[in-house]
């Protein structure tokens, strides 16, 4: 798979991202039941949407993971209010506002002294003391519910077309995005495609190319479908069939153009073993 093979991809990828978009300007002027707090988590898929193909076009595999996660859990946290008849809005709203409460003062504190954040609505101030001068309630989930439980209610009320693509997403995304985000050893190996049994001997800057690509091919159409099953629930909640059958058309494209590519590359290999 080639830099070339990608930026075909990722063309047909964003014509999916612009169907969305355009989606989302649709439902900002009409008179929906969709409020402005749930809209701005629309928006935040279409930006979030549009820095992967960015990524994705300079090859940067390890932070396309960590953008993936970014659309994916966004995209379930909406499905889950649809999917609660809003009722998750609340416990969202709530949350937004206890995170906004602790904005104006921060701390972290080590054996030695504290170090803390704080502004008065005018000056923002940065200090040093001997012990935390602020009481820090640890961060909480918005929700109380599970990965799990979300995507099960997702279920109830979608089918199968919207909860087998994201537990696929969780499967292929949660895991390896965390372990990038959080600096580890792992992630690292991940990006240099010395994963499954290879080994430091076995890395080349060829075999790391290509396995980078492989993933941001994987990464591209999971997010695809992920975005596609929340274009279908808003079809079933607005009555976007225009925009939800434009979607599933870019989505069927780039499955047919990623299985010939994968093809071609099995030929390529059958030739090289000859």
């Amino acid at each position: 798979m080639t830099i070339e093979d990608i930026q075909k991809l990722i063309a047909i990828y964003n014509k999916g991202a612009k169907t969305y978009k355009e989606m989302c300007d649709h439902i900002l002027k009409q008179d929906t039941k969709i409020n402005n707090e749930l809209f701005l988590l629309l928006l935040a898929v279409s930006d979030s949407m549009e820095s992967l193909a960015i990524l994705g076009n300079f090859n940067k595999m390890r932070d396309c993971y960590v953008v993936s996660r970014t659309i994916y859990e966004t995209s379930l946290n909406i499905l889950l209010i649809l999917s609660t008849d809003f009722e998750s809005m609340d416990e969202m709203t709530k949350y937004t506002y206890d995170e906004i409460e602790q904005e104006d003062s921060r701390s972290i504190t080590t054996d030695s002294e504290a170090v803390f954040f704080a502004f008065d609505g005018i000056k923002h101030t940065v200090g040093f003391a001997k012990n935390n001068p602020f009481k820090v309630r640890n961060p909480r989930s918005w929700t109380k519910h599970k990965i799990q439980n979300r995507i099960n209610l997702i279920d109830k009320k979608y089918g199968k077309v919207l909860s087998r693509s994201l537990q696929v997403a969780h499967l292929t995304i949660y895991r390896t995005s965390s372990n990038i985000a959080h600096g580890t050893l792992y992630g690292m190996l991940q990006a240099m495609g010395l994963i499954h049994g290879k080994e430091i001997k076995e890395f080349t800057d060829m075999s790391m190319v290509e396995h980078n690509f492989q993933v941001i091919t994987t990464l591209l159409l999971t997010i695809s479908q992920s975005v596609y099953g929340l274009t279908y629930a808003l079809d079933k909640e607005l009555g976007l069939e225009k925009f939800e059958k434009s979607f599933y058309s870019s989505l069927e494209e780039f499955i047919n153009e990623g299985k010939q590519l994968l093809s071609n590359k099995s030929l390529e290999r059958k030739d090289t073993n000859v």
